[in-house]
């Protein structure tokens, strides 16, 4: 297994080893993910984060509160 200290001391090919590289899900132990998947996960999370904190505080510039209240659809 590769190990490595920082993203930008790996070039090429040996990068493209080290995310494809499996390691055990520490939340479901009988599932691997790649280091790829693991950093679309983390990647996907902090854009949703960002979106929201976009979306407030362009809600807080317009004069509301920044309290934004979703609900969910009438199940009727």
């Amino acid at each position: 297994m590769a190990t490595f200290g920082r993203s930008d001391e790996l070039r090429g090919a040996e990068f493209v080893e080290v995310l494809d590289t499996t390691r055990d899900d520490p939340h479901a132990p009988e599932h691997r993910l790649t280091v790829r998947e693991c950093l679309h996960v983390i990647l996907e999370e902090e854009w949703e984060h960002h979106r929201y904190a976009v979306r407030d505080i362009d809600a807080i510039g317009a004069g509301g509160s920044g309290l934004v209240v979703e609900h969910a659809a009438d199940p009727a």
